[in-house]
């Protein structure tokens, strides 16, 4: 028995046949066999090499369209995560465009704030001048009506 891949063959090696005969020529008693004996074990092995080659040429065969299958489904899946890939990117720079105007226009607003900040303390310091003023003059008011009255009561 001869063990092809893992399977056990009935049929006899190749140089068997041809051993056989070469004993069978050195033994006295038996006769040297017709050339279609030592033939016939060749064709029946080639038989049997045949129908295993063609097996095997099948499920070959059957793994070659499994394996294209395969092949054109991880082809979709890599054109689908190209397209996903895409669109993401898209929804990415759509938002960095996005955060892009709002820090301008945050930056914008920074700048309106920090005059108008200045604008508002520079209006402080004019209301407080303006209420010493107001007070220095609402002084001199009462020191001219003082004034006034004494004159009054003097003059009347």
């Amino acid at each position: 028995m001869v063990e092809i891949k893992g399977l056990k063959d009935p049929s006899a090696s190749e140089g068997y046949a041809r051993w056989r005969d070469l004993v069978a020529s050195a033994m006295p008693c038996v006769g040297v066999k017709s050339p279609q004996t030592v033939e016939e074990p060749i064709k029946r092995k080639r038989i049997n090499n045949e129908e295993e080659l063609r097996r095997q040429v099948e499920k070959l065969q059957i793994e070659l369209s499994k394996s294209r299958k395969d092949k054109a489904m991880l082809e979709e899946m890599v054109l689908e995560g190209d397209k996903r890939r895409a669109f993401l990117d898209e929804q990415i720079q759509s938002r960095d465009a996005r955060i892009t105007k709002l820090e301008l226009k945050l930056g914008e607003e920074k700048i309106v704030r920090e005059e108008s900040e200045k604008e508002l303390g520079g209006m402080s310091l004019d209301w407080m001048q303006s209420c010493s003023e107001l007070e220095a003059m609402e002084i001199d008011f009462n020191d001219c009506q003082r004034s006034a009255k004494y004159y009054q009561e003097k003059f009347a």
